[in-house]
């Protein structure tokens, strides 16, 4: 959990640099589909991504991009005893991810569609909350538990949309691939399985003036 602290950190102060005009950059909401056995055990995640890319001047259509993403898959509930009370118990799953990597563009008036892929890497968590005992008693009881970092990659692409308004409309899809990503009950043992999504992000991009 410190490495994704630290890389978000990391990514904070590029995109400082991005609202400073150095480098490309912009925010997006994002939609995990999970694939495959991925799917047996959470469902579809939304939640919030943003991106940055440096892009050298002598290769206009080629760019390094990072990607930031955290996603709330949806939740279930099941009735528990506690104190003698029935309450009803939240699970959820969280996930984050960063990875950087080469994109590639092109651009053709108000229009520029790209391609790429990142590594990187992803961290998964379950959160477990009892909403009716902060409800009614003012208590607020969560736990955490199945934290566990994974290795993956995701391959996409996308388009951008100039709409006169200075940040492009951004539209993307991404296959992911996560190695050890999903952890499943086999005979009342957690084994790690690896994990696929399909991701969809809209949002907004904004490029600094050197690169429109």
């Amino acid at each position: 959990m410190k490495s994704i602290t630290l890389s978000i950190l990391i990514l904070a102060l590029a995109c400082a640099r991005v609202f400073a005009g150095e480098l490309d950059g912009g925010g997006h909401v994002l939609v995990s589909i999970p694939l495959g056995t991925f799917a047996d055990v959470t469902k579809t995640g939304v939640g919030l991504g943003g991106k940055i890319s440096y892009q050298p001047e002598s290769k206009p259509w080629f760019s390094i991009r990072g990607d930031l993403g955290y996603l709330s898959y949806e939740s279930t509930q099941r009735p528990v005893l506690a104190g003698g009370y029935f309450v009803t118990e939240t699970i959820r799953s969280e996930g984050f991810h960063i990875g950087i990597g080469p994109q590639a563009s092109l651009t053709k008036g108000a229009f520029k569609a790209y391609v790429g892929a990142t590594a990187g890497l992803y961290y998964f968590q379950t959160v477990i909350s009892y909403p009716e005992l902060a409800y009614y008693y003012d208590y607020y009881l969560t736990d955490t538990r199945d934290s566990h970092g994974a290795l993956g990659g995701k391959i996409g692409g996308g388009i951008m949309i100039d709409i006169g308004l200075g940040p492009w409309i951004d539209i993307g899809m991404n296959y992911g691939y996560i190695k050890n990503g999903a952890l499943h009950t086999v005979n009342n043992r957690r084994i790690k399985k690896d994990a696929q999504e399909f991701s969809i992000s809209i949002g907004v991009f904004f490029f600094s003036p050197a690169n429109l």
